[in-house]
């Protein structure tokens, strides 16, 4: 009987640790410059990255058919949480610390025009993008703006939007607030990397250095793995880095994915000593971009097993 025990859980240790992707490639972007980025992130077309600064300053544009790099523009605050508006308009804020207020800017990318859209905004998270209106909730207010009248096919999504207020997640629905809690008996969770999965039945959200996946109303919550940074890729497969540091520093860190149902799990980068961190997935999700520590951009292709 102990043999038989035995053998079941190395069957289930090998299920969860099976492979679900080949890695086939790995690329540092060599631009041949000395100038370090962070944050990439692919355009809708999967034709190049929009970077930033460590604090998520600034913005910028990696080429990827000649590895051309090319500034944007210096808005502090501009690489956090930006929207496409479409493959080169870039829906991003702009922190003024000087009043306390956030300011929310069109930037189209072959011009580097900037175009306010709203100012004097109270702190928020997520924007949202639907048929050339981009839309925030302040305060629980909804503020929503156009700024494109170049649609010419309507978006078919439903208008939700998922984003945190005081740490504690939060989903609007056609304009309606509802507080997600996932877990009801835990009400000192801080919740962060919110996401909706890209047909919008899932919440994807990271608490105490794990994360999870849940239904809209915060039912059927599914552990994927102790990492962070999660994103999706497709509806099946969630892609973070699996971190760890010594209370002051990094001290390591791999890019993983999971599955949707948690049963599989798996690391993506070789331990290497760079810090691997915030990955982004392609459109087509058969890349994963990724920078280390010290500023340095890589692309893993892959292969679904």
């Amino acid at each position: 009987m102990k043999k038989l025990l035995t053998l079941f859980a190395v069957s289930i240790c090998f299920a969860a640790s099976a492979q679900m992707f080949e890695v086939v490639a790995v690329k540092q972007l060599q631009m041949g410059n000395e100038r370090e980025i962070f944050h990439p992130t692919f355009t809708p077309d999967g034709k190049s990255l929009i970077v930033s600064d460590e604090a998520y300053n600034g913005l910028g544009i990696i080429t990827l058919d000649n590895l051309k790099y090319r500034h944007l523009t210096d808005m502090q605050g501009a690489g956090y949480k930006y929207r496409f508006g479409d493959n080169n308009t870039i829906i991003c804020r702009q922190n003024n610390y000087k009043k306390e207020t956030v300011e929310l800017f069109t930037l189209d990318i072959p011009t580097k025009t900037t175009k306010l859209i709203m100012e004097d905004l109270s702190h928020f998270n997520n924007i949202s993008v639907k048929d050339g209106n981009a839309t925030v909730f302040a305060n629980g207010k909804k503020i929503d703006k156009r700024f494109s009248n170049k649609v010419t096919t309507k978006s078919t999504a439903k208008d939700l939007l998922i984003t945190e207020e005081d740490l504690r997640i939060v989903l609007y629905n056609n304009g309606v607030r509802t507080e997600v809690d996932p877990f009801p008996g835990e009400p000192d969770n801080q919740y962060t990397w919110t996401s909706l999965s890209p047909d919008q039945t899932k919440i994807l959200f990271s608490t105490k250095n794990k994360t999870y996946v849940c239904n809209l109303d915060g039912s059927n919550v599914v552990l994927l793995g102790d990492f962070r940074a999660p994103v999706w890729m497709g509806n099946d497969f969630v892609v973070g880095m699996q971190d760890a540091d010594d209370g002051y520093f990094f001290t390591s860190s791999d890019i993983v994915v999971s599955d949707v149902n948690g049963k599989r799990f798996q690391q993506l980068t070789s331990p290497s000593d760079e810090i691997k961190m915030f990955p982004s997935v392609s459109p087509d999700g058969k890349q994963v971009a990724y920078h280390t520590l010290n500023g340095k951009i890589y692309i893993m292709t892959l292969k679904q097993k």
